[in-house]
């Protein structure tokens, strides 16, 4: 079986080729997609879970934002979250741990309240011996 596929490259404005993305996103909320050039058009419909590449690229006075989407027939499960926005992150604050305050008594009646600490912080620090025998150089003898 061959493949259906049609490639439409173009030269837009900035305005253009937002509208082209509002466009498409607006046929991605209604589960229709039809693409066209000339006669030639495809018609896709989108699955409800979808895999999202996207790549951002800068070098030698070119940028560039390349998008993928793409579904399979069955069922996927979402598994990222992405943001996509027109201001860089500021990053966090940095904060100096503050000493851990004894938990406080719980009255009667009163739900407590569990905090839950991160994978990341349950998982075991490297030691010198660790970091050798990932390099290759194996462990003291």
């Amino acid at each position: 079986m061959g493949k259906n596929e049609i490639e439409i490259k173009s030269s837009l404005n900035l305005a253009q080729a937002a509208g082209y993305l509002r466009d498409l996103a607006a046929c991605l909320e209604q589960g229709r997609v039809v693409l066209q050039r000339g006669d030639e058009f495809m018609e896709l419909c989108p699955a409800q879970n979808l895999e999202l590449e996207l790549e951002g690229a800068a070098k030698k006075g070119r940028q560039k934002i390349s998008l993928e989407l793409s579904w399979r027939l069955g069922h996927v499960e979402p598994t990222a979250q992405l943001k996509i926005s027109a201001e860089a992150p500021t990053p966090p604050p940095v904060e100096e741990a503050a000493p851990e305050a004894p938990a406080a008594p719980v009255a009667a009646g009163e739900t407590p309240v569990i905090v839950e600490a991160p994978v990341e912080s349950l998982a075991k620090a490297e030691t010198p011996e660790d970091e050798e025998k990932k390099a290759g150089r194996g462990g003291r003898k």
